[in-house]
């Protein structure tokens, strides 16, 4: 519904060796892409869009976006 809320949680990252804007770039040209937002000087991830059987998936993404 429109007006409805979903309960949720967020993992906020700042990064320490890039731009916000940066890191989420790098997330998004992975594969499959990782998808956020950046709100609050911080990248968010929304854990109500990542299934279980992702974690390890967006986990790499994560941590190849955190060395480049």
């Amino acid at each position: 519904l429109p007006k409805s809320n979903v309960p949720s949680a967020t993992i906020d990252f700042v990064p320490r060796d890039s731009s916000l804007a940066e890191f989420a770039a790098s997330l998004r040209a992975s594969n499959p892409p990782v998808i956020g937002y950046i709100a609050d000087n911080r990248f968010k991830l929304d854990l109500r869009t990542i299934f279980p059987q992702q974690d390890n998936i967006v986990i790499q993404a994560i941590s190849a976006a955190c060395t480049t």
